[in-house]
C-alpha cells in the first residue's frame, strides 16, 4: 500500500508489516509479531489501518510507530479488507459476518449482513474487496455473491453471474480512465459499463497457450 507520503507498506502473511525505503532500497520491520495482514488503508489524519486475519484491525501512527487496536465493536476479528472513502468513513469487509461501516463523525458502527428475504441486502457475508470509483460510488466484492454497488441507506444493487458477470468470486475491483469498472475473479475478469450495464468477460482459459 502506498500512502499519501509515497511510503510503501507491505503486509506479510504470518510475518507482520514492513516499510520500504525507496531511497536506500531497504526494508524496516514495523510489526514483527506473527500476524497475517490482508489489507491496508489510510485515514485523513495519516494513520494507517492494518486489517488482519484473526487479530482485527490495528491502527498505526507512522510518525511515532505507536500501534493501537481499532474499535472493539467489529463483528469479527477476521478482516479481509479495509477501505477509507472520500468522506473518511471506514468500510470493513469481514471473512464471514458481512460489512461494517464506521462513521468518524458520529463515532458509530453500522453492520450489514446478507438477508435472503431482502433482495437489496448485501449478496454475501464473505467480503473480499471494497472500491470507490471516480464518481464516489462504492463497490463491494464478495466470495460467492458477486459484486455489490452501494445505493445508500443500507441498500445494495447486486451484480452476479445472472447479470453477466464471469463469476461470483470477486477478488479485486478497479476503474479505468473511461469509467469502466473492472472486476477480477477466480474464472477471469469482467468489464462493466456503468451507464449501459453491459458486461464484457475475459475468461483466463481463452488466453492460455494451447500450443
Amino acid at each position: 500500500f502506498k500512502d499519501s507520503q509515497n511510503r510503501l507498506w507491505i503486509g506479510l502473511f504470518g510475518k507482520g508489516l514492513d516499510l520500504y525505503n525507496s531511497e536506500t532500497k531497504s526494508f524496516q520491520h514495523i510489526i514483527g509479531e506473527p500476524i497475517n495482514i490482508w489489507s491496508i488503508a489510510e485515514k485523513k489524519d495519516g494513520k494507517l489501518l492494518i486489517a488482519t486475519m484473526g487479530n482485527g484491525i490495528r491502527v498505526l501512527d507512522p510518525t511515532t510507530q505507536e500501534i493501537t487496536f481499532f474499535h472493539p465493536e467489529l463483528t469479527e476479528k477476521n478482516i479481509m479488507t479495509v477501505f477509507v472513502d472520500k468522506e473518511n468513513k471506514i468500510w470493513v469487509g469481514t471473512a464471514e459476518n458481512g460489512l461494517d461501516i464506521w462513521d468518524e463523525g458520529t463515532k458509530q458502527f453500522v453492520h450489514y449482513k446478507h438477508d435472503y428475504r431482502d433482495s437489496f441486502s448485501i449478496s454475501n457475508n464473505e467480503i473480499r474487496e471494497i472500491f470507490q470509483d471516480s464518481k464516489g460510488g462504492i463497490w463491494i466484492g464478495t466470495e460467492g455473491g458477486g459484486l455489490n454497488r452501494w445505493l445508500g441507506n443500507g441498500r445494495f444493487e447486486r451484480i452476479g453471474t445472472k447479470n453477466g458477470l464471469i463469476a461470483n468470486s470477486v477478488m479485486g475491483i478497479t476503474e479505468d480512465k473511461d469509467g469502466m469498472i473492472w472486476v477480477t475473479t477466480f474464472e477471469g475478469i469482467s468489464q462493466i459499463n456503468q451507464e449501459s450495464k453491459v458486461v464484457r468477460n475475459f475468461d483466463f482459459r481463452t488466453f492460455q497457450n494451447t500450443n
